[in-house]
């Protein structure tokens, strides 16, 4: 399951992240592959040790600052680029949380 979840974040926030123009920059869209499984497994196996809604919504904002600075030095600082990243992680959260429900 923890691959699977893996796999549909990096499928929803690729495809959202290519939807709102990234799509031209494949060297980007490498990065959002390889950012998101990095961060997705991380948050995922540190849930899987320690669980809790409050540590969810940490974990979730700690990977959208993490993805932020990482796209931030790929392409610039942007609000923009910051409330794109923040609308993929929403959408891929909200997915995974329908999909799989929180335990």
């Amino acid at each position: 399951m923890l691959y699977l979840a893996c796999a549909l974040t990096v499928l929803i926030e690729t495809t959202i992240f290519i939807s709102l123009g990234y799509g031209k920059d494949r060297l980007f869209i490498l990065l959002c592959i390889a950012v998101n499984v990095a961060t997705n497994l991380t948050i995922n196996l540190v849930l899987n040790a320690f669980y809790g809604v409050p540590l969810i919504l940490t974990g979730e904002l700690a990977v959208v600052l993490m993805e932020y600075v990482i796209y931030a030095m790929a392409v610039g600082n942007s609000v923009k680029l910051l409330l794109h990243t923040a609308l993929a992680n929403i959408v891929s959260f909200g997915i995974g949380i329908l999909l799989f429900g929180i335990k």
